[in-house]
């Protein structure tokens, strides 16, 4: 009960590193001098980000040969990018011809991002070992500590790590005996792709719905897809796209719970690139 509780105000307060939020992880790693955001540029490396593999054609389309299944992690090389859209799993996208370094085809790019992933299965979720292995540490690991009152008789003492990268990149952790808060900025993503690199990080119940998955509760706030309870571990959970006012998608949160905890993704977009949060929690 402890668990859902503190679910319940994760939603009502939202959950942020401090003093390493999303809006103070952008500032750490401001200068004096303005910054000029640019629109990321071609990617001329990519890797493979789908974990059931990644189909190269011999064309650009969804009916032509296969070439060859490229493996989660494979390094591409992009030698052009099409005009033609394509949309898989909800992902937007078009496709790219490649070559992994001994064939040429075509892919659809959705799920190729420019950094390295962590292919060790057992490790893949570690936050801090992706931020290291992509980018470079601006000095070193701060830390802290923070006592954040729950409620009147509740109060959550947790240890505070952040570590700020080159390019706006950021890492903060917040941990207490049973609460989790990892949040990183990476760069040089769209809020769709975010969604992609957090799936890789996700445990494996979270990943029963994608985003082109039936979405069965639509309001003008969200869509959202229903992770319906498996077994007596899984509870269930959700899959959403959280609307502005404007009706865009301007978010992207996963959740589950379980015999034990809860875990919630949440993916949205800032102005250095794209914020990831994953948050759990234990009974």
């Amino acid at each position: 009960m402890k668990a859902l509780y503190l679910i319940l105000i994760l939603f009502v307060i939202g959950w942020s590193c401090k003093p390493a939020d999303n809006e103070t992880l952008t500032k750490q790693n401001t200068t004096k001098s303005p910054v000029t955001v640019e629109q990321p540029p071609l990617q001329e490396v990519g890797f493979v980000y789908s974990e059931s593999g990644l189909n190269l054609r011999v064309d650009p389309d969804m009916k032509a040969n296969t070439i060859s299944t490229l493996a989660f992690g494979t390094k591409l090389s992009i030698i052009q990018t099409t005009s033609i859209e394509i949309t898989v799993e909800g992902i937007h996208g078009k496709w790219i011809k490649v070559s992994d370094g001994t064939k040429e085809g075509y892919v659809f790019n959705g799920f190729v991002l420019p950094f390295v992933p962590l292919l060790d299965e057992s490790s893949r979720s570690d936050l801090k070992a992706f931020m290291k292995k992509n980018f470079n540490a601006i000095g070193s690991e701060s830390t802290s500590t923070l006592a954040e009152r729950i409620s009147e008789t509740y109060t959550e003492n947790y240890n505070v790590r952040i570590q700020k990268y080159d390019n706006h990149a950021s890492f903060c952790n917040k941990s207490s005996e049973m609460v989790g808060v990892d949040q990183v900025i990476v760069p040089r993503l769209t809020l769709y792709q975010g969604y992609v690199l957090a799936r890789s990080w996700m445990v494996s119940d979270l990943k029963q719905v994608n985003l082109g998955s039936k979405m069965t509760q639509d309001t003008p706030e969200s869509n959202c897809a229903i992770i319906d309870k498996r077994n007596d571990y899984s509870y269930g959970g959700s899959l959403c796209l959280i609307k502005s006012k404007d009706g865009k998608i301007n978010k992207i949160t996963n959740q589950i719970a379980y015999e034990g905890g809860a875990t919630t993704f949440t993916i949205k977009d800032t102005t250095y690139g794209v914020y990831i949060e994953r948050y759990s929690v234990a009974d």
